[in-house]
């Protein structure tokens, strides 16, 4: 193997690192619940980040955050499906972005809002 081509599997071999700091930039405003694998496998959705209900309300939902690599990386959000603080049931959802730290950092701020009932499905 060339000098070249070693550089560039370390390089590759490197996007798939799971803790980051890529990812830890991404994730910073929700880091106490960022739990990246050591190492992301090649495609494959993987669960980084799980932000409970809010307890102080009622209304939001579990939010899951699910990160891809290929190398780049791809990001979705799935809310659970729970119920609302009168107890009717809201369904559960998932959105994705596509690829980019933007999108990362779009998805945090989505389930942030998702667990805080700040956003969810209408199925009306």
């Amino acid at each position: 193997m060339t000098r070249q081509h070693q550089d560039e599997s370390i390089f590759l071999d490197r996007l798939f690192e799971g803790d980051d700091e890529r990812d830890r930039a991404i994730f910073e405003p929700i880091k106490q619940f960022h739990k990246p694998p050591k190492r992301f496998t090649h495609t494959g959705w993987q669960l980084v980040a799980e932000l409970p209900k809010d307890p102080q309300d009622g209304d939001g939902q579990i939010a899951r955050i699910y990160e891809e690599r290929m190398p780049a990386r791809f990001f979705k959000v799935e809310a659970v499906a729970g119920s609302n603080s009168v107890g009717e049931a809201k369904p559960g959802f998932a959105l994705s972005t596509g690829s980019g730290d933007e999108m990362g950092a779009l998805c945090v701020r989505i389930a942030q809002a998702i667990a805080l009932g700040m956003l969810g499905l209408n199925d009306e």
